[in-house]
Formats: C-alpha cells, sequence, structure tokens
C-alpha cells in the first residue's frame, strides 16, 4: 500500500488476481514492487527496507504514470506499507483472515529512470534520532548547586575577605 500525503491509497498484490480485504481492492495490474529482506526483532530497533517499483507508461497512480509522479514530487513523503494476506489454500481468493503488517514507514530518496524506481523506505523508529526541538538549551548540569545530587560542599568554595570603598 503506498499512501500519498493527501490520504490517497493505492493498493497493489503479486498475486495473480486482484483481491479485496478488508474492503480494500489490491489490484493485480499495478507497478510490480519487489523488496529486499527484513528481520523481525522484540523492541526498539530502526530498519529500512529497499523496494524496486517496476512500471511501465500505462501503469498510474490516479491520471500520471509512475515514473512521472515520483519524478514531479506527487509521492514526497508518501507512505509505504507491506503487508502479508492470509488465505485458505482451497478456496485462494478468500482473505477473511485479514493482513498482517510486515513493514511500514516512508519512501525516502527515490532514485528513477523510464521504467525503474529504486528507493527506500525508513521507520518511523528513525525518527527518534532526531533530538526535539532541532536547538537543545539546557544547562549543563540539571542538579541546584550545592545540593544532595551535585554532590560539591558550599563550604569548599567560600571565600572569607573584606571589601573596602
Amino acid at each position: 500500500t503506498i499512501t500519498t500525503i493527501q490520504g490517497i491509497e493505492y493498493h497493489y498484490t503479486n498475486y495473480d488476481v486482484d483481491l479485496e480485504v478488508d474492503g480494500k481492492v489490491f489490484q493485480s495490474n499495478g507497478p510490480i514492487i519487489s523488496r529486499e529482506g527484513i528481520s523481525l526483532s522484540l523492541g526498539i530497533e530502526v530498519d529500512n527496507l529497499s523496494i524496486t517499483i517496476e512500471t511501465t507508461e500505462s501503469t498510474m497512480f490516479g491520471e500520471v504514470p509512475v515514473a512521472q509522479a515520483f519524478h514531479n514530487g506527487i509521492l514526497d513523503g508518501s507512505r509505504f506499507k507491506l503487508e502479508r494476506i492470509f488465505m485458505d489454500i482451497n478456496t485462494p481468493t478468500d482473505t477473511s483472515a485479514g493482513t498482517m503488517v510486515l513493514f511500514e514507514g516512508r519512501i525516502i530518496e527515490p532514485e528513477f529512470d523510464r521504467y525503474e524506481i529504486k528507493a527506500s523506505v525508513v521507520s518511523e523508529i528513525d525518527d527518534l534520532k532526531v533530538q526535539m526541538p532541532r536547538n537543545l538549551y539546557q544547562p549543563g548540569c540539571l542538579n541546584t548547586l550545592f545540593d544532595q545530587a551535585c554532590g560539591l560542599l558550599s563550604s569548599e568554595f567560600a571565600v572569607d575577605t573584606t571589601i573596602g570603598a
């Protein structure tokens, strides 16, 4: 699934026929999307997914050919969701079991030519690497001077002197 920042969703499948899952039609005649492997793990781990979108002049995102849509920036900031559809072996178009999301993120840095787009998809966890706000201002030490957590003794820094006029 590719979702534009305007909220328009394009659902594609590598299956031989269109599949309807939860009211959404996954088209079999769209661009051919291939990917590199992904790793599944517990916890917080930033992962990227490399995708390749193979297309023709007749493959469209709405009214625009796919390569032109990437070139014109229509898909800037769009999201990519990789899902696995579960089907019954006896009735291969029965998708009532639904899908499982394998990876989801933003499409970044597309490189394209006439019939092929290569891009990376970065997880939302990748945004956590950026300090927020970008310019973070704070004192070097978050303790109050001479309190228990500070560990300094005020008597060691006292100066006994007289100031004359």
